[in-house]
C-alpha cells in the first residue's frame, strides 16, 4: 500500500512540484519512518496475533529508512524555499507537531491492544 501510494506520488511531484505537494510527501514519508520506529521499538501497534511484538532492525529496512528520512528533509527544503522565516517556522512546527501525535496514535492503539489481550 504504502508502494503503491508512493508510485501515484512521484508522477505528480515531478510534473507540479508546488508547496501543497512537497508537503503531502514530507507527511507520507515522514509518517514511514515513525511506522518503522514504532514497530521496532514497542511493536506493531495494531490488533491481531502479532500486536505487540518488536520487529527485528536489519540493515537494509534501517537503510531504507534513512533514506525515507532524507527524502523528508529533501522535499520539506523544497517546500520552505521562498518563504519568509516565519513561514519556514509555521512549517517546521506543524511536521512537528503532526509527527508527535502520529507517534503518540500508535503509542494509543498499542496501549489498547495489550489492555484489550488481557
Amino acid at each position: 500500500m504504502c508502494a503503491a501510494a508512493q508510485a501515484l506520488y512521484a508522477p505528480r511531484l515531478l510534473r507540479r512540484p508546488n508547496q501543497a505537494i512537497l508537503l503531502l510527501g514530507v507527511a507520507g514519508n515522514l509518517a514511514v519512518v515513525i511506522l518503522w520506529l514504532v514497530t521496532r521499538t514497542t511493536g506493531i501497534p495494531l490488533f491481531g496475533p502479532h500486536a505487540g511484538e518488536v520487529e527485528d532492525a536489519g540493515a537494509l529496512d534501517l537503510a531504507c529508512t534513512l533514506a525515507e528520512v532524507g527524502i523528508v528533509v529533501g522535499l520539506g527544503t523544497l517546500a520552505m524555499r521562498g518563504l519568509a522565516t516565519e513561514g519556514r517556522i509555521q512549517v517546521v512546527v506543524v511536521l512537528a507537531v503532526s509527527a508527535l501525535l502520529y507517534w503518540h496514535l500508535l503509542h494509543l492503539l498499542h496501549l489498547l491492544a495489550m489492555s484489550s489481550a488481557h
